[in-house]
């Protein structure tokens, strides 16, 4: 017989301007959840608990369901239980992510997300990465808060909050390349507190959104400015994730973005002209403030 561990561990965070508790009375979920929640442990105590919940051991191939959305109703993490205010406990019952409950009252509707970068160029704003897989989202993103200062938000999923446009942090662990002893690239977690490079804020103001499209062959990337409002709303629309209320809010976010944002195109050719690609957010940005 099993003896159940009678020591509970108690990890407080803050995101989306939401308090949550956790607790857990495993050891080894205590020392994950750190990790992972490593930019957004820090909240006022004095501040009052939104979202509580607790976290029993999870087994390691479901734990990026954590903050991640589940693909099926099978990788649900049901064990966990979950209260929200002053209602009783119950067992987490959705696909969305328990430590980013977007399906929640206290979320739902008042937020939308993009699949997407966000970083911030000092004293100027935020920008965008928007594409789709291996589009060079984050890859961008990290080298240009390593090679420029900028400070990340997000390297994967970009949320906006509805009622002002504003970006909020959505600092999980970014994965990055890193060059092993026999000089392989490997895409790797890299820790915050690993790589002090890793500068960060809380939320930015938008004012560039950049859709990086990728076309093997390209040698020297070029950019195009979307101008017209309706194909810049398509373009964001069709790059938005389910994050909780009805289509028709989350479009007319799109459209509120397209009109607050330039937007502009990148074509290149993949992760040897990123350098080029890099060059030409920077220039878009700079121009903007001349």
């Amino acid at each position: 017989m099993v003896e159940r561990n009678e020591v509970t561990y108690s990890i407080g965070y803050e995101l989306l301007g939401i308090t949550f508790q956790l607790t857990t009375d495993d050891h080894e979920m205590k020392l994950h959840l750190e990790e992972v929640l490593e930019k957004h442990v820090a909240f006022n105590k004095s501040k009052a608990i939104d979202i509580e919940i607790f976290i029993p051991f999870i087994e390691p191939n479901k734990r990026r369901y954590l903050t991640r959305t589940a693909p099926d109703s099978a990788s649900i993490l049901a064990n966990i239980q979950f209260s929200y205010g002053a209602r009783p406990r119950c067992h987490w019952s959705s696909t969305a992510p328990p430590l980013i409950p977007f399906n929640t009252e206290a979320i739902d509707g008042k937020f939308f997300a993009y699949h997407a970068a966000a970083i911030t160029a000092p004293t100027m704003g935020t920008v965008l990465l928007l594409g789709n897989k291996g589009a060079g989202k984050s890859t961008n993103a990290l080298a240009l808060c390593k090679e420029r200062g900028w400070s990340l938000l997000s390297d994967e999923t970009c949320v906006v909050r509805s009622r002002d446009l504003v970006v909020q942090a959505l600092l999980r662990q970014p994965h990055g390349y890193t060059v092993d002893a026999q000089n392989i690239a490997r895409k790797s977690v890299l820790r915050f507190s690993d790589n002090l490079w890793l500068k960060t804020e809380k939320e930015g103001a938008p004012i560039l959104a950049v859709e990086l499209i990728l076309i093997p062959g390209i040698v020297k990337p070029h950019s195009e400015e979307v101008t017209d409002k309706k194909i810049a709303t398509q373009i964001l629309t069709r790059h938005q994730l389910q994050f909780g209320g009805t289509p028709e809010s989350a479009q007319g976010c799109s459209r509120a973005l397209a009109d607050a944002v330039k937007l502009v195109q990148i074509y290149h050719g993949g992760y040897l002209s990123f350098s080029s690609v890099q060059e030409h957010i920077v220039c878009t940005v700079s121009r903007m403030f001349k």
